[in-house]
């Protein structure tokens, strides 16, 4: 079901027909204990893995707001309006943010393998507009104000709690 929704969110095309989605979701029947086990321990994975998504995506959007404020804070009235202090900050603040939307690639590129499906491609596409919004930026900007890409760096530290937990719901399968 998830790779047929993948399927469609990046093709516009499924996989499955109705009455395979049917089998799969109404007509499946667990057969003993260990089956319930299974099953509970891979919705509680995917559950973790749409709130991690959910996650990279409000950080995504608190980078484009922090870059609006600094191309706001560009174009204010030369009386001192906009400072240059109040500029470095909102520029600090996008880069936290993107260095926190990177640190969800890592996870996602974990999770991709476990499951053997590009589960990437959202992230990737956040990460690709933070860096067309970076090299804007450092068109309009003069050089000391200029975000390096270079220095820019992973910080898992928001990831780091779906890290933890698939790891424990998950073990080797998630970790190798």
């Amino acid at each position: 079901m998830v790779a047929d929704q993948i399927s469609k969110e990046k093709t516009g095309k499924t996989i499955l027909n109705e009455a395979d989605k049917y089998a799969l979701i109404e007509g499946w029947q667990p057969t003993d204990a260990n089956e319930v086990t299974e099953f509970n321990r891979y919705n509680k994975a995917w559950r973790t893995a749409c709130f991690a998504e959910l996650d990279a995506q409000t950080i995504y959007l608190q980078a484009k707001v922090k870059y609006q404020a600094m191309l706001i804070e560009k174009y204010q009235d030369k009386e001192g309006h906009a400072t240059k202090e109040t500029f470095l900050v909102l520029r600090t603040d996008f880069i936290k943010n993107y260095e926190l939307l990177l640190g969800f690639q890592s996870f996602f590129k974990r999770l991709s393998k476990t499951y053997n499906m590009d589960l990437l491609y959202r992230v990737d596409l956040l990460i690709t507009e933070c860096k067309k919004m970076t090299e804007s930026f450092n068109k309009d900007f003069p050089t000391e104000l200029q975000i390096d890409m270079e220095k820019i760096k992973p910080n898992g530290e928001r990831a780091e709690p779906a890290v933890k937990e698939l790891s424990e719901l998950l073990g080797d399968d998630f970790n190798e």
